[in-house]
């Protein structure tokens, strides 16, 4: 699915229609032979009809974008800027623009003005609020999230504090569908997930090491995949141990159910597990539940136990990334073990509608640590920075973890 952000595009359609004060005086901004009065494009494209907006100027100019309706800010327009505003000299020029992807389901307009001396040419753009199959797109599709570094620094409230550093790496295929996810921790660590998507199937494998290689765990997931792209139910193998030792193996299936709107309400999971080639499997039955509020996902864990639950609280920022960043980063194991354990399919969108909201706030029931988040976007919508507080059950900062997002533009 698309999860992507802002879209950049050279205008070539321009209009002609200059104010130059009197009928017969040359005018002082030219613009090239054929260019276009205007220039309609969908809410999801990333790139205009034409080449760039081309015209020779005789002095200095300077140029201006106005809304056409009401969602100007202080700043100007908010969802087109310009590469340069102004030119010190007579010349050649070519102007290009910068849009946000339109998220808001109605059309939008603006017009530019480039004006030399008493010449003025208006160039009028015209962002549609739908996509050309007529649907609202509901995600930025321009931009992936690729990399994630982050420090976390620790307080054990007894004067001891320690830090770490850690990264994460994404990589994609040419459906911009992620195919492998390497994180590698503060203590060389590694963990790596590869995914593989064939016909209604997808999938996971993951293999976690210490960097010594004393432990190991190694994970297979196949998940089937119905015909609203969601997860249907899963089966999965994984063994876990010391390296020399009778390995710990589990055996898990699971069935997800979603409501007639297309949220993910609970899975009902069956493990089996054994400790040795000559141990006699334990099969434990579990179902994982989800409630929903306004759009946002405010309670997820276990069905008969509240103490083995996450509570969720949201901000006012929209959770339009290409990844889902409220399973990607949460800090509390029921979340990110929800279903069927890990954040990744999840985040990707196979799991039913999303959040609509970034949470602000996660509890978790088990120990009442709670988690903050703070996040600071970047002009083209993508989320660039996170801090994360994580504070103990009387209050006291016990970990502070600080994120930078990095992205690269979508095939």
């Amino acid at each position: 699915m698309k999860k992507l952000l802002m879209m950049s595009f050279i205008i070539c359609s321009v209009f002609a229609a200059c104010s130059d004060g009197e009928g017969n005086e040359p005018k002082e901004v030219v613009l090239k032979d054929g260019a276009q009065t205007s220039q309609t494009i969908y809410a999801d494209e990333t790139k205009g009809k034409n080449e760039g907006i081309e015209f020779t100027t005789t002095g200095p100019w300077t140029a201006e974008v106005t809304e056409v309706a009401t969602r100007a800010t202080d700043n100007g327009v908010d969802w087109l800027k310009l590469n340069q505003y102004s030119g010190d000299k007579a010349g050649d020029y070519t102007l290009t623009l910068t849009l946000k992807e339109n998220l808001t389901g109605v059309d939008r307009k603006a017009t530019i003005k480039i004006i030399c001396n008493s010449t003025v040419i208006t160039i009028s753009v015209e962002q549609k609020g739908k996509k050309e199959d007529g649907t609202i797109p509901e995600f930025l599709s321009g931009k992936l999230l690729s990399k994630i570094q982050y420090t976390t620094e620790y307080d054990d409230n007894n004067g001891n504090e320690s830090s770490g550093k850690s990264e994460i790496s994404l990589t994609y295929d040419e459906q911009n569908r992620v195919i492998k996810i390497s994180d590698i921790d503060g203590y060389g660590d590694e963990y790596i997930y590869t995914y593989t998507y064939l016909n209604n199937t997808i999938t996971e494998k993951y293999k976690y090491k210490t960097e010594e290689g004393s432990y190991k765990e190694e994970t297979e997931i196949i998940y089937v995949i119905d015909d609203n792209n969601r997860v249907a139910s899963w089966s999965s193998e994984e063994t876990e141990g010391q390296n020399g030792e009778n390995r710990r193996s589990y055996k898990t299936k699971g069935v997800t159910h979603y409501d007639n709107d297309g949220y993910i309400m609970s899975a009902d999971v069956t493990t089996e597990s054994t400790n040795g080639p000559d141990d006699t499997p334990s099969i434990f039955n579990s179902t994982d539940i989800c409630e929903w509020k306004d759009g946002n996902l405010v309670k997820a864990g276990e069905k008969d136990s509240d103490r083995y639950c996450t509570l969720l609280e949201y901000g006012n920022v929209d959770n339009i990334g290409n990844l889902d960043l409220n399973y990607f980063l949460t800090r509390t194991e029921w979340l990110d073990c929800l279903l069927f354990g890990e954040a990744g399919i999840k985040a990707f969108g196979y799991v039913g509608k999303r959040s609509t909201k970034l949470m602000a706030k996660e509890t978790d029931l088990y120990n009442n640590h709670v988690y903050t988040y703070e996040y600071k976007p970047n002009d083209d919508g993508t989320i660039g920075n996170v801090t994360i507080t994580e504070l103990t059950s009387t209050g006291k900062v016990e970990a502070k973890i600080t994120y930078t997002l990095t992205y690269i533009d979508a095939n």
